[in-house]
């Protein structure tokens, strides 16, 4: 590599790996020594490594999806895209004071074809998309940071010969879909889940596993959704809500509830996760406060959170004016984990959700009247953002800028 003046070719690794993703792509063109260093695979890790785990939160965005129009299935209406993007370094705005950011709208040439394309999840600066009608068959995962973006292989789970092959049967539809990382084959990865239903001759639940590196769908068989509970086995079934869903730590979340096979039937709330190395599932019993017989089937009130470093639980009454929200860490893993409340704010006015933790001081929320609100648990202070949907519609994930490629999928701009 060429010197910059006395710096050592260590020092300057150093320094470039501190720099954010889109500016790291402006020095390609600099020079052949920079171009390497930057595609360089182990640069890559380290960028990405200093990113997600530095102190500062400068670097930090939010893929924000909305719907501007009247209605949420008002054909002129808009499923817009944006990054919501995190810097104290930013003048912040006079409604958001406190909260410096700026919101860039973003898109990708795929995301105009399906406008009901939902965002599911962010791995590493991955983001994978999923069409919400047509039975979720479509499904494309781009790095919006280098412009590259892939529309993934169909199924390899074909209807059962009963149903109609145009995936417009609710009797097949996706069940669930999540992307993750494999650290033991260094390789990303993406679960989905089919439902099946009325066809005697065919399983209830069918899952393939997509892998990037083959750019391919394999099925596997590792179903076991039986745990016991308080010497009842009980069926755990998963039911994605878009607002409980969420990738840490080497697998991927979802809401499920389970049922015993006694008479009369009783019901409790478990999250699901899928482990993205050993491709199995594992079901986590929620904390007993959570568990509403009335309630069972549904987690509308109650959302999964990144808080402090960990996976944490956020559970609110889902009707009311006033909400009083309580977050949840785990800290044991296993069905029947161990939870620890170790927040508790509120009562609230006029809030749905939240959202997601901007850093651990901060949560950005959806309120009532279709406007973003930002809330600080320790001053207790609610501000409006200048950030506006329609219908409950607002989907946030947190999305750090990377470096890493989709292997050569397709490409925005060379």
């Amino acid at each position: 590599m060429a010197r910059f003046g006395y710096l050592t070719e260590e020092l300057i690794i150093e320094i470039f790996s501190w720099l954010p993703a889109d500016s790291l792509m402006r020095f390609k063109c600099l020079s052949k020594s920079l171009y390497s260093l930057i595609e360089n695979p182990q640069f890559i890790v380290k960028q990405l490594h200093n990113h997600v785990h530095s102190s500062s939160e400068n670097n930090l965005c939010v893929l924000l999806q909305r719907w501007i129009g009247t209605e949420i299935d008002d054909e002129k209406g808009e499923n817009m895209l944006s990054l919501l993007i995190y810097n104290d370094m930013i003048q912040a705005t006079s409604e958001g004071d406190g909260f410096p950011f700026l919101l860039k709208t973003t898109s990708l040439p795929f995301y105009k074809d399906y406008p009901y394309c939902e965002i599911s999840s962010s791995c590493d600066g991955i983001i994978i998309f999923h069409d919400n009608y047509n039975n979720g068959e479509m499904v494309a995962i781009a790095n919006p940071g280098l412009g590259e973006f892939r529309i993934l292989p169909k199924s390899c789970i074909s209807p059962p010969p009963s149903l109609p092959v145009d995936f417009d049967d609710p009797s097949f539809h996706v069940k669930a879909i999540g992307l993750g990382y494999d650290s033991k084959a260094n390789d990303y990865k993406i679960v989905r889940v089919w439902s099946i239903w009325n066809v005697p001759s065919s399983p209830h639940l069918r899952v393939e596993v997509y892998t990037l590196s083959t750019d391919s769908w394999k099925e596997i068989n590792n179903l076991d959704m039986e745990v016991e509970i308080d010497n009842n086995v009980m069926s755990v079934d998963i039911f994605r809500q878009r607002y409980f869903e969420k990738y840490w730590n080497g697998a991927y979340y979802w809401f499920a509830f389970g049922c015993n096979k006694k008479s009369p039937p009783k019901y409790k709330k478990f999250i699901a996760l899928f482990d993205m190395t050993y491709e199995d599932f594992q079901c986590i019993l929620m904390p007993e406060s959570c568990q509403d017989q009335d309630n069972a089937f549904f987690a509308y009130d109650a959302s999964l959170l990144e808080f402090n470093g960990s996976l944490a639980l956020c559970y609110f009454p889902y009707e009311g004016e006033e909400k009083l929200f309580e977050i949840w860490a785990m800290d044991e893993f296993g069905v029947n984990g161990i939870w620890t409340k170790i927040l508790c704010f509120g009562p609230l006015l006029g809030i749905v959700r939240p959202l997601v933790f901007v850093n651990n001081s901060q949560l950005l929320m959806e309120g009532q009247e279709g406007q973003m609100v930002i809330y600080n648990p320790k001053t207790r202070k609610v501000k409006g953002l200048p950030i506006y949907g329609e219908g409950s519609g607002f989907q946030a994930i947190i999305y750090w800028r990377s470096l890493v490629s989709i292997h050569g999928g397709s490409k925005v701009h060379n």
